[in-house]
């Protein structure tokens, strides 16, 4: 009897525990699909399946305040020995192109952000009919964020700014230019030829290329274990320097918006030896200059005016010599440096200004203070409340807070450094340039092989702002050659002209 029990009771509790297996199968079944349709919608599976990528801070700016004008769009330019030959330039940005999944991206329009997204668009060489710096971004249209063009001896290398730094699209200039030369001059493959910093594997290591180096370094959690957080936890606050009457820039636009370029070349050897009397580095001498160019052409437009007025300059300061970091997108800062003429006991001399600007440079590139203002950008981007706000409102609230800092500004320069290829390269490659779009006049100045190039941009007609720098340049003894682009005539597109100062 006990056994029939027993086993009626085992017959009956089989199915009982088959059904219960079957209905947790089906349950588990419905939740997996519930968390798999609502996880598709959260960042990290979103981003796997669209493969896209956040702007880091300091690229969130550009698509908000670009215009037809200041398009933030920059170039390198460099030329070659011979005639460019089209279809070998072609054949070289193929094989660098595959070595840059982030030149790939395009850059998309969210309901709360822009974003990069991965396309399969495939990039074309074209010959150079049109000015420099055009615009390389519109909502509307799926393009990637760079071209490449050439003109007789010259290839040309335009990048949208918020797809990458100056420091990151020169890695992929220097493949372009090396490819390109291995394939027009076939005999320097049976060379050896020895490899730089520049073209160790970090440059050309996908994970490296596509750090966000913002978000590594300074995203809030991680203050406390950051460089300077030690030297400044019981430092007030870096103050903020105020200028007075800060002079501002106008005149007569070019024709159709063309940015007025000039380029101009001389021996950098001079240019460091000067530097090093006056016991300044080539960036604060060269700001000096630029600061002292100003000020002449204001004192000739407005003679018998000799109230206290501010000349500033913006210089973008490049993260990476502070934080190791292989990023092809942009890591850097802004700085301001700045003098003011007219101070009760100063005579207002060369000397003077060198002084200033010298201080200046070494109290604003300290990691104490670029660490306050890079985490100050940080901590705005990472408020909640700015990020409920919808794209649209940003892009309104982020040009207007533009104009505002603006204000304080009169002119810019960058300073690139050194810029190499492999030796047996070298030889091909005659001289590099770097120019940028520009709301203000402004230069970049970048050294190949033992020559500075200094390239001003701008939107107005007037030079005589560029003439005076160069003028100021030759007084001291430093020869200068020069050639710039016709932009009054309407129906010609890009016209050279090349003459010295002496």
């Amino acid at each position: 009897m006990n056994r029939k029990k027993a086993k009626g009771y085992q017959i009956k509790s089989k199915p009982q525990k088959y059904r219960h297996r079957a209905g947790s199968k089906v349950f588990d079944g419905i939740k997996q699909r519930i968390v798999d349709f609502f996880s598709y919608w959260t960042k990290q599976q979103f981003r796997k399946r669209r493969n896209w990528l956040d702007l880091e801070n300091a690229s969130k700016l550009f698509p908000s305040v670009m215009n037809s004008t200041d398009t933030k769009v920059f170039r390198f330019t460099v030329t070659i020995k011979d005639e460019i030959n089209p279809e070998l330039l072609q054949m070289a940005l193929d094989q660098a192109y595959k070595h840059f999944p982030l030149y790939h991206s395009v850059l998309r329009r969210g309901i709360f952000w822009y974003y990069y997204e991965d396309s399969d668009l495939h990039p074309i060489v074209k010959k150079e009919t049109d000015y420099p710096c055009r615009s390389l971004f519109h909502y509307d249209e799926k393009r990637l964020l760079f071209r490449v063009l050439y003109y007789r001896n010259r290839i040309h290398l335009e990048v949208f700014h918020a797809l990458s730094d100056g420091t990151g699209a020169s890695w992929f200039l220097q493949l372009l230019i090396s490819n390109y030369v291995l394939l027009r001059y076939p005999e320097i493959r049976s060379q050896r030829i020895e490899l730089s910093e520049d073209f160790q594997y970090p440059h050309y290591n996908w994970a490296s290329q596509l750090d966000d180096s913002f978000a590594r370094y300074f995203h809030q959690k991680k203050k406390e274990g950051s460089i300077a957080h030690k030297k400044i936890e019981n430092q007030n606050k870096p103050k903020k320097r105020k200028w007075k009457r800060v002079h501002h820039i106008y005149g007569l636009r070019t024709q159709d918006n063309r940015m007025q370029i000039i380029e101009s070349e001389m021996p950098v050897k001079e240019l460091l030896q000067i530097s090093k009397q006056r016991n300044v580095t080539l960036s604060v001498f060269l700001t000096a200059v630029f600061i002292e160019s100003i000020h002449r052409t204001i004192k000739k437009k407005n003679k018998g005016k000799n109230k206290e007025r501010s000349i500033t300059i913006s210089v973008p300061v490049n993260l990476r010599q502070y934080y190791p970091s292989y990023s092809a997108r942009n890591f850097f800062a802004t700085t301001l440096i700045g003098y003011t003429f007219g101070q009760e006991g100063k005579t207002d001399t060369f000397d003077e200004i060198c002084a200033c600007v010298a201080e200046q440079y070494a109290t604003e590139t300290k990691i104490e203070n670029i660490e306050h203002k890079v985490y100050s950008l940080a901590k705005l981007e990472k408020n909640i409340a700015l990020r409920a706000i919808i794209r649209p409102v940003k892009d309104v609230i982020l040009r207007l807070g533009y104009s505002i800092n603006n204000l304080n500004i009169t002119a810019a320069l960058s300073n690139m450094g050194k810029i190499s290829f492999p030796k047996n390269i070298e030889e091909y490659v005659d001289q590099i340039y770097v120019y940028t779009a520009a709301s203000r006049p402004q230069f970049v100045c970048i050294t190949h092989k033992d020559v500075l190039t200094i390239n001003f941009s701008s939107p107005y007609q007037d030079t005589e702002i560029q003439m005076n720098f160069l003028r100021r340049l030759t007084e001291m003894g430093i020869p200068v050659t020069i050639g710039a682009n016709e932009v009054n005539p309407p129906d010609v597109k890009q016209q050279e002209t090349k003459y010295e100062i002496l």
